[in-house]
């Protein structure tokens, strides 16, 4: 019990410490840094697995702080366990440059694993990186009956984050799943930022969990060391359920705003936060702490398990992940440890010329994905994702892999029911964890459904691989709710995210290879539902892997350029084809990814897109992100920026103006205009 009595000075170091941190800022959130210290302390203190002196250590606990804003109290455990970040940081907190921004980045030196802020969606980060241990708990067997690869994930949550939608998909998907190693540890304060939630929240979180199927943990005093201490003691001895621990705090403890919303989001204030530390027992200055506090803190017990776990590892019985942990070495990023097949390069050319992956006749880009996918599976086992309840028509019904079984053994292919938001947010977390390649899939139309969760992909650097099916008005008789317009635009948005939208079997093949290879961010495959004829690129193929490739021999002797993406490629190269024998000579280039063609090289991008004529752009899609590639040429974009129509797939295209009659006439008349300057 003696480490329970030093609670008390642990826990008032971080309060003042991250007190201390807003107050220098002038901006943060000290009603959770009040509230909170108690839960915190007791879990890193008691709890916790992991070593500072090897932060990567793949079987550490995992900790994510799902209500981000309370990030100073997160940075002062930090400070206090040992990770890098020193008083100074403290001082720096949410200033221009520093360690410690507004709300947590991924930095897993700094013993940050996931980006958080959005509300609900570290929680759903959480359920991935649960997935992940079980997943990989299975897989790293070794001769012992015992896995290599077994940890907790702790996610601490607020009542805004139960409230958000996402938090209703993941957390039952994690109670389906049985998710035991998962504790969810949510500061019941009854405040949000406009005030008691009982005016706008649910009456029954508990009711709520326990029909998820998750154990709860009611009522405990977040304030008590000892309930704190065998509340989380109870949650890791149930390994058959996730578990939901209810502290009951208060937010703003030991302040005049106690249990206020006004403490919520506003710094105390010099005259309230020296009051504070006067009741308290405070006497030293501010970003200052005793070696008693610090030795009370570092006194990690469990840090010694890292040498256990090191050869446990070498037992490995999978030869796969045996390899895996063998190459397994510190200081190497996590993110950009992947295991790519022996031989790949040699692999992926026989695969090229294997026409039961890369089919030389008529197929739909979502079933030559749908065939590379396949082959990739057999050689990866680290690729691992499913469908949001489309599995056969995105193309990721895999008929060679089971699926993961609720009552049984994980497999690489989960169904994720109709749940976007939270699939794209669980397969953030998937990515963060030793080295796995999740994929996620759906309709294009309903990227939008998880949006910003594919902008914290992009955020964190992680390498998800997110495939967007049914990707134009082709779409067809489902009509405008399900025939996407902007998304392509919105996607392409997004910083450090890849889009990539092949014409045909060889460049889907090149897209997923791309795609595998890059492992400092997130890509999407958009893909058609309707079938498109292979095209002949002889040995230029090489082009598209970087972003673009010219169809035709003209080089700069053409009179302009036609610039297609995905299925316009193939009625780009019908166009081409009727007007030469008009006499009309244009290029064809297919921008297979306009983010990857944008970062080539200069003498690369001027290979592709030749000086002489106009230039016009053809993309069944919001026309906004195209014209970039008109400045100073003369050109236009041949795009749909309004809602489609319900009927035929092949009528609505023809109706939106991707007939090959109605681009042969564009082109005639944008040929003349340039013509008469």
């Amino acid at each position: 019990m003696s480490r329970l009595n030093d609670h008390q000075r642990c826990s008032h170091a971080v309060r003042v410490l991250g007190l201390a941190a807003i107050e220098q800022a002038r901006s943060g959130h000290p009603g959770v840094v009040l509230g909170f210290a108690d839960v915190l302390t007791v879990l890193w203190r008691e709890h916790m697995r992991y070593d500072v002196t090897y932060p990567e250590w793949p079987a550490r606990d995992r900790f994510v702080l799902s209500n981000g804003h309370a990030s100073a109290l997160y940075y002062a455990v930090l400070h206090c366990v040992g990770f890098d970040l020193s008083l100074d940081d403290l001082r720096q907190f949410r200033q221009l440059g520093s360690k410690t921004p507004g709300h947590p980045e991924r930095d897993v030196q700094l013993g940050t694993d996931v980006t958080t802020g959005p509300l609900g969606q570290g929680l759903a980060n959480a359920v991935g990186i649960a997935m992940a241990e079980h997943y990989l708990c299975h897989k790293t067997k070794t001769q012992k009956p015992q896995s290599a690869i077994q940890f907790h994930t702790y996610a601490a949550v607020g009542d805004g984050c139960l409230m958000e939608g996402i938090s209703h998909e993941a957390c039952s998907l994690a109670g389906r799943l049985g998710l035991g190693r998962l504790i969810v540890c949510w500061d019941d304060n009854d405040i949000s930022i406009d005030g008691r939630v009982e005016q706008w929240a649910e009456k029954s979180v508990v009711g709520r969990f326990q029909s998820y199927g998750w154990q709860v943990i009611d009522g405990v005093d977040g304030h008590d060391p000892e309930a704190i201490n065998h509340a989380i003691t109870q949650a890791k001895s149930c390994q058959s359920q996730p578990s939901l621990i209810c502290f009951k705090t208060r937010i703003g403890l030991g302040t005049d705003w106690e249990g206020t919303a006004q403490v919520h989001g506003k710094p105390l204030g010099e005259k309230r936060f020296s009051q504070y530390k006067q009741s308290v027992g405070w006497a030293l200055d501010d970003f200052t702490l005793t070696d008693d506090v610090y030795g009370a803190w570092r006194q990690n017990v469990l840090a010694s398990q890292r040498d256990a776990w090191s050869a446990l590892s070498k037992q490995i019985l999978d030869p796969y992940w045996a390899d895996y942990f063998a190459s397994y070495t510190d200081g190497l990023s996590e993110n950009n440890h992947h295991i790519l097949p022996s031989d790949w390069e040699d692999q992926w050319a026989a695969w090229l010329q294997d026409d039961s992956v890369v089919s030389n006749q008529p197929t739909a880009t979502r079933h030559s994905s749908q065939s590379c996918l396949a082959a990739l599976v057999e050689q990866m086992p680290s690729l691992i994702g499913g469908s949001a309840d489309l599995a056969e028509s995105t193309g990721v019904s895999l008929p060679s892999l089971g699926s993961w079984d609720p009552c049984g053994e994980p497999s690489q292919f989960i169904h994720f029911g109709v749940r976007e938001f939270a699939m794209f947010a669980i397969a953030n977390g998937l990515a963060t964890c030793c080295g796995l390649r999740p994929f996620v899939s759906t309709f294009l139309v309903f990227s939008d459904y998880g949006i910003n969760a594919v902008r914290m992909a992009a955020l964190m650097n992680l390498p998800v691989i997110f495939i967007f099916s049914h990707d134009s008005v082709f779409v067809g008789e489902d009509g405008p709710t399900h025939q996407p317009i902007e998304h392509l635009a919105h996607l392409r948005s997004i910083p450090q995210l890849e889009v990539w939208r092949p014409a045909d079997a060889q460049e889907t093949a090149v897209a997923w290879k791309s795609v595998l290879e890059r492992t400092d961010g997130p890509s999407c495959m958009v893909l058609t539902r309707q079938k498109l004829m292979p095209i002949d690129r002889g040995e230029l193929i090489w082009q598209c892997y970087h972003g673009a490739s010219r169809l035709d021999a003209y080089g700069s002797e053409c009179h302009g350029l036609l610039i297609a993406t995905g299925s316009e490629v193939n009625v780009a190269v019908q166009v081409q084809q009727r007007l030469a024998q008009e006499g009309l000579l244009l290029g064809v280039i297919s921008m297979l990814c306009l983010e990857r063609f944008l970062g080539a090289s200069d003498a690369f991008k001027k290979s592709i897109l030749t000086a002489s004529g106009f230039r016009m752009i053809i993309e069944a899609g919001s026309s906004s992100c195209w014209y970039q590639l008109l400045q100073g040429v003369d050109g236009c974009v041949c795009g749909i920026d309004h809602f489609g129509t319900s009927g035929n797939g092949e009528a609505v295209y023809h109706l939106h103006g991707f007939s090959v009659d109605e681009l042969c006439e564009k082109a005639r008349q944008l040929h003349k205009q340039v013509a008469l300057i």
